[in-house]
């Protein structure tokens, strides 16, 4: 009867030990890749930064709405790479 407990125990850890690894192993696939996040995010950040020079240039040589609708569109990809970079490219869905 000892025996057959043991046995059971250690069949029951076997299966516990077995199941937190296959459910451990995907976790990198569904959440990794923060540094490829951060990277487009940066990117983007570089990006909405010259649309921003760009469009101050514009509305220096006196083309109002093309300078103001640049910066507009640089303003919106500063704040989607910060978005990229914080909380990668999931959390920008919902909000729209």
């Amino acid at each position: 009867m000892r025996f057959k407990n043991c046995l059971v125990a250690l069949a029951a850890g076997a299966i516990l030990a077995t199941t937190g690894v296959a459910y451990s192993a995907p976790a990198d696939r569904y959440y990794g890749g923060h540094d490829r996040q951060f990277r487009i995010g940066e990117a983007q950040e570089e990006r909405g930064e010259r649309l921003i020079r760009r469009g101050e240039e514009l509305e220096r040589r006196g083309y109002w709405r093309q300078g103001e609708q640049m910066e507009r569109q640089g303003r919106q990809l500063l704040r989607e790479g910060e978005r990229h970079e914080r909380f990668g490219a999931w959390e920008g869905r919902h909000e729209r």
